[in-house]
């Protein structure tokens, strides 16, 4: 319902499961082999998904694939829980495009809509927040890491306060140790 494709259509236009996530990873450890960061909002959910039916499917993981090359991940989302901590209102894509100076589509939930509304938020936090533009990517992943950890035990504090059973995964996403390639600026 979310992205407008059917069941049926899925079946008939699309292609084998292992197919498509043997080349997506591919190209996802290509790049990340090069030492370029990967810019997901809400990576955690995206990069565990796809690690996952990597798994499932007997097609390597991430991890193994990269053979000790770090994962590079740029999520707006985590940086703006970290910057904007107090903002009020949801932290989706389309509620931050405007705060940042994009446009929230209508389109939303699309693949390329979504990329470019989320590369335009990364853009206008950068304006907001230059210091972001001084990291390298290790830095940035190091930062990200510690951002997504504080506002994990934050929320989990807040969701007992509210007298729910929580735990938050402090993990952001799963992180190889620094190797080659993880340098690059």
């Amino acid at each position: 319902a979310v992205h407008g494709i059917t069941t049926e259509q899925a079946r008939r236009d699309g292609r084998p499961i292992e197919e498509v996530l043997h080349e997506l990873a591919g190209s996802i450890v290509e790049h990340w082999l090069r030492g370029y960061p990967v810019v997901a909002f809400n990576a955690t959910y995206d990069i565990t998904l796809v690690n996952q039916e990597l798994r499932r499917h007997r097609l390597g993981s991430f991890e193994e694939r990269l053979e000790g090359a770090p994962m590079l991940v740029v999520d707006p989302l985590v940086l703006d829980r970290k910057l904007d901590r107090f903002r009020k209102g949801k932290k989706t894509l389309t509620e931050m495009a405007p705060v940042y100076g994009a446009v929230a589509s209508p389109d939303a939930h699309t693949a390329e809509v979504d990329v470019a509304m989320t590369l335009d938020v990364l853009a206008g936090m950068v304006d907001k927040y230059p210091q972001l533009a001084s990291m390298s990517a290790r830095e940035l992943m190091d930062y990200q890491l510690q951002a997504h950890q504080d506002w994990a035990e934050d929320f989990e504090k807040y969701l007992r306060k509210q007298g729910r059973d929580a735990s938050i995964d402090r993990e952001w996403p799963q992180i190889t140790p620094r190797g080659r390639g993880g340098d690059r600026e």
